[in-house]
């Protein structure tokens, strides 16, 4: 979702956000142990559910004689 923001011909301010499920990989489900590292056997977890990562970033541009200036923010 993107909102942006004209505050003059040359001056723009935008306000993204963005989220995105990370899906559990099958190996991170498969509940089997894996012995191909024997000082790491790992065993999967059937019952993972999905995570979600979020993301927001604030843009604010500038043009003047020629010249962009950018600044942006994000977490």
């Amino acid at each position: 979702m993107t909102a942006r923001f004209n505050l003059d011909p040359n001056t723009q301010f935008n306000l993204e956000y963005n989220s995105n499920p990370e899906l559990p990989s099958p190996e991170d489900l498969r509940p089997t142990k894996n012995n191909a590292d024997p000082i790491h056997i790992t065993l999967g977890n059937a019952d993972l559910r999905p995570g979600f990562s979020q993301a927001l970033t604030l843009n604010y541009s500038k043009q003047k004689n020629g010249s962009l200036m950018r600044l942006s923010i994000w977490d």
